[in-house]
Order: C-alpha cells, then sequence, then structure tokens
C-alpha cells in the first residue's frame, strides 16, 4: 500500500517560490507589510493542522484556511492584494488540485522528504545514467551499505 504524504519544506518551497514570482510581485508586499507577513506565517503553517477536523479540539486546515481569510478581510488593501494568490493558488491548488490529505503533516514523526532526496543524490553521484540492471543493484548495495 502507498500512503502519499505531504513534505512541509517542499510545500513552503513552493508558496515562497510563488510569491517571489514576478507576475505576483507579492514577496515585496510580505517584506514591507507586517499584517501581510503574518498572512504568510500563517499559510505556511497550514500544513501543521490535521487534514480533517479532530472533534472539538483541533481545526481542520480548511478552518485555518478559513481564519486566514478573515484575518486578512480585516485588511481591505490586504484582502485586494492577496485574493488571487489566497484562492486561485492557495485555496485552487494546495486544497482542490492536491487535497489537505497530501499536504498535511499533522502527526507526522516525518515532516519532509529531504532524506529520500540525499538518498537519490547520493545514487546520481554514484551511478552514470541508465545503467544495466546488475550493474544499478552492485552500486546501490554500496550506498545501503
Amino acid at each position: 500500500k502507498v500512503n502519499i504524504k505531504g513534505c512541509y519544506f517542499h510545500y513552503c518551497q513552493a508558496v515562497i517560490r510563488y510569491a517571489r514570482n514576478k507576475r505576483s510581485n507579492l514577496f515585496q508586499l510580505f517584506k514591507a507589510d507586517n499584517n501581510a507577513a503574518r498572512v504568510l506565517r500563517m499559510i505556511l503553517a497550514l500544513p501543521y493542522l490535521p487534514a480533517t477536523q479532530i472533534g472539538d479540539v483541533l481545526p481542520s486546515m480548511e478552518d485555518g484556511f478559513n481564519s486566514i481569510v478573515e484575518y486578512v478581510n480585516q485588511f481591505p488593501y490586504l484582502a485586494l492584494q492577496l485574493n488571487q494568490f489566497m484562492f486561485n493558488y492557495i485555496w485552487g491548488y494546495w486544497f482542490i488540485t492536491m487535497g489537505p490529505a497530501a499536504v498535511t503533516v499533522f502527526n507526522q514523526d516525518i515532516r519532509t522528504n529531504n532524506y529520500v532526496e540525499s538518498y537519490h543524490a547520493s545514487l546520481l553521484r554514484l551511478i552514470k545514467p541508465h545503467p544495466k540492471v546488475w550493474e544499478f543493484l552492485k552500486k546501490e548495495r554500496k550506498v545501503i551499505h
């Protein structure tokens, strides 16, 4: 059984990359405005919430998103500037396309997949592209041991 889990590092990296994109020009806003910076930090913290609400104790990622929207709406200038980012990118991509279950790192001991990326980098250093099967297995064994 394959279980797809979120990688907190890559989520943050993608959100920040989107904000730095010249078309969105949001990063300057996040740097210059304390309220906008708080919104970014709250968005980056969303994966720490569970995908679905746990009783009355823990809100879901969607509840967290709705709280962020309420916060943003207190500042009309900010709501105007962050509308596309919040609804098209954060909601549209991370909630609708990916889904909270694929993004959340709630209750996970390992919250990034950097160890997998490190393993792949080690393999690439040792093994040339398109090796023969036996050559691949022999060199992979060196990486493991």
